[in-house]
């Protein structure tokens, strides 16, 4: 009885064992698929952001992807002030954009006509966690996205854009965009960190997460709070060391 038992715990350790080591290496083929997949959708979202695909047509995945990434390859990285940039031949180019919206950390690429950031090109999220169907639309909703293509990034002397939040709101100025319905946590945190690159990239790539002197957005709600609207202002400010 008792050469049983050490018997049955002899195969039950041998056998945890192998499990053990059978799901280590199904984890570490799965994961290098996954960080695979992650890049290349930041790939795709640089290419999409400044519309190197513009015009093509893919027979299947495999070629829009070998496209995409040989799109990708024509960018250049490079600097403006302390931000990374990837350029476009023409000047154009993308700048990455993270914020914290309702559900968490998102990741996106905004791209700039040009080093004056008054001009956007396009804007594409490759990593967000929010819902499907609400905040999630920022990165699926294509209609939605278009709006960002030639959307002039200032009103007067106010450097930034607009993200109306009640449906149907009529945009009354060209930096205006329309907002995902049931998603105004998301659009705000949105908004907020989108006016905060531009404003970056307008004061020539500024870190705004170390200067002494800020810029600062505040929300003002018009008719009784359906839109966002981001006026910038200075204020002294002292950054702890690392933001």
């Amino acid at each position: 009885m008792k050469n049983n038992n050490i018997y049955t715990v002899i195969f039950v350790a041998v056998l945890c064992s192998v499990c053990a080591g059978l799901m280590a290496l199904a984890y570490n083929e799965l994961g290098d698929d996954i960080q695979a997949n992650r890049e290349y959708a930041r790939i795709r979202a640089a290419v999409q952001a400044l519309d190197l695909l513009a015009g093509q047509t893919h027979a299947t995945p495999e070629a829009e992807r070998a496209a995409t990434k040989e799109a990708y390859k024509t960018l250049k990285p490079g600097k403006l002030g302390t931000l990374d940039v990837l350029r476009r031949a023409d000047g154009a180019f993308v700048v990455e954009v993270k914020a914290v919206l309702r559900n968490g950390p998102m990741r996106a690429y905004m791209a700039f006509a040009d080093d004056s950031g008054k001009k956007c090109l396009g804007f594409r999220v490759f990593a967000h966690q929010e819902t499907g169907g609400l905040g999630a639309e920022i990165a699926t909703n294509e209609e939605w996205i278009r709006q960002f293509s030639g959307l002039q990034l200032y009103e007067g002397k106010n450097t930034g854009m607009t993200i109306l939040l009640k449906a149907g709101e009529v945009k009354t100025a060209p930096n205006m965009i329309s907002g995902v319905t049931g998603a105004s946590q998301t659009m705000r945190a949105l908004g907020e960190a989108l006016n905060l690159k531009i404003a970056a990239v307008a004061d020539g790539g500024a870190d705004y997460s170390q200067l002494v002197k800020l810029v600062f957005y505040k929300y003002i709600f018009d008719n009784h709070e359906n839109a966002t609207d981001y006026k910038p202002k200075t204020k002294e400010y002292k950054c702890k060391p690392g933001g």
